[in-house]
């Protein structure tokens, strides 16, 4: 793609300095080529930096609708106390249960995080935008059309799978572990309490529903790189029980639940979005062959 690349970017040195095409190095293209991809980087960063401190210190009255700042309270707390209460609702119908913070920066610390993911969704627009205006002269018009398209197919299975996991398997998954200790809390003489500390579920429910998120997008990986001619959709049939296996094995470690319900939910919706992308696979490849169509 550098090469492609170095025309617009050869142009943008020659214009700049008044140039002829010969007296422009290659080193000179290298150059414009890295301060073009970190000015991007750089306005990428300082706009989730920005969005990030913005839905942290925003008033709680923005999220009610009145544009105030009187009686200041942070809007971020009242999020975060929404997706605990979503969370643990399950987890506090299974059992006598106590949520504990365990140090004193555990509201600042979730409070950043949760803004940040928040503000990296916001900025998801601008970050799309930045990448294909970065790679946009490299590539020829069908790909500049099949990377269009695959962002909206990237982001719509990010967001399917992240939903999946924050509206679904998170309750479960911790009803499930709530459920799986009580045996244990009257099985001898010793009286056992049930505590769990809030860093702990917050890093269940943020890192669940990002792996999740990411998990499912490997589908529109697979099939981009079969409409770009790096993979061939033949291996995509022949090796579907190690990618299915694969999947289980992925789903079992980002769900810490000791039955396979959670696995299983997230598990069998992406199989099916996988067999969907291999028999389209397959009609992408069946098209190049007969009639030399990219998709």
């Amino acid at each position: 793609m550098l090469i492609r690349y170095g025309n617009p970017v050869l142009k943008k040195v020659m214009e700049r300095r008044g140039l002829a095409r010969e007296d422009v190095s290659e080193a000179e293209i290298y150059i414009e080529f890295m301060i073009d991809l970190f000015s991007r980087l750089r306005r990428v960063y300082a706009a989730v930096f920005l969005v990030t401190l913005g839905v942290f210190f925003m008033p709680e009255a923005f999220l009610r609708g009145r544009l105030i700042f009187s009686n200041y309270r942070p809007a971020i707390y009242l999020i975060l106390s929404t997706i605990i209460d979503h969370s643990v609702r399950r987890m506090i119908s299974a059992g006598d249960v106590k949520i504990i913070i365990t140090s004193p920066a555990t509201a600042i610390t979730a409070g950043v995080q949760l803004s940040l993911l928040l503000a990296t969704l916001v900025c998801l627009p601008l970050i799309f935008k930045e990448f294909y205006e970065f790679v946009a002269p490299g590539l020829y018009f069908h790909e500049r059309q099949l990377l269009k398209n695959s962002m909206i197919a990237f982001t719509f299975l990010f967001l399917l799978g992240a939903a999946i996991s924050y509206f679904v398997v998170v309750p479960i998954t911790l009803g499930i572990l709530t459920i799986t200790t009580n045996p244990l809390l009257n099985a001898g003489e010793t009286q056992l309490l049930m505590f769990f500390s809030l860093e702990s579920i917050l890093y269940l429910v943020f890192w669940g529903v990002f792996f999740t998120g990411v998990l499912y997008t490997l589908p529109a990986l697979l099939y981009l790189l079969v409409v770009l001619g790096i993979l061939d959709a033949q291996y995509l049939v022949n090796n579907r029980k190690n990618v299915v296996l694969a999947i289980l094995s992925v789903a079992a470690v980002i769900t810490p639940d000791p039955t396979a319900v959670s696995m299983l939910i997230i598990s069998v919706p992406l199989i099916v979005i996988y067999e969907i992308v291999v028999q389209k696979a397959l009609q992408v490849q069946r098209n190049r062959e007969l009639f030399g169509i990219m998709w």
